[in-house]
């Protein structure tokens, strides 16, 4: 279901993001493990001591069921280096194989479904579509 959004619309993309639309749809991976997950894991929603050690996590709203890569979509967004550090060290404390090929996958698709809607959308100013464009093209 990931991906049914942009089979859709895809026909609505410019060349460029119908390129990345074509991409995402076929090199889909295969996304199973299915278990609790945060599902809005990034630096914003860590409260750390005065050491910098994590203390806490707040912000708790996203809250599902899913493959455990959907855990990383949104730090992977915001810093791929930072994402891969947390890769390793969760995969070397939880004995999980964690794929960053999905992972960026995951994050691509996710930001081109909300591209998609908010093209959709007739309240949105052109330039602010323009930029969740750019950042899209930007996710390595």
């Amino acid at each position: 279901w990931y991906i049914d959004g942009i089979r859709e619309g895809a026909d609505k993309l410019d060349n460029e993001l119908q390129t990345m639309a074509s991409g995402l749809i076929s090199t889909q991976p295969k996304l199973e493990m299915k278990q609790f997950i945060y599902n809005d894991l990034h630096p914003n929603n860590f409260i750390l001591d005065e050491s910098f050690d994590v203390a806490g996590v707040i912000d708790f709203g996203f809250v599902s069921t899913g493959d455990v890569h959907r855990e990383f979509q949104q730090m992977y967004k915001i810093c791929p280096s930072i994402t891969q550090d947390f890769v390793m060290m969760y995969a070397s404390q939880t004995g999980t194989t964690i794929s960053m090929d999905s992972i960026a996958w995951l994050a691509k698709v996710d930001s081109l479904n909300y591209y998609m809607k908010l093209k959709q959308s007739k309240n949105i100013r052109p330039e602010s579509l323009e930029r969740v464009r750019k950042e899209l093209l930007e996710i390595v």
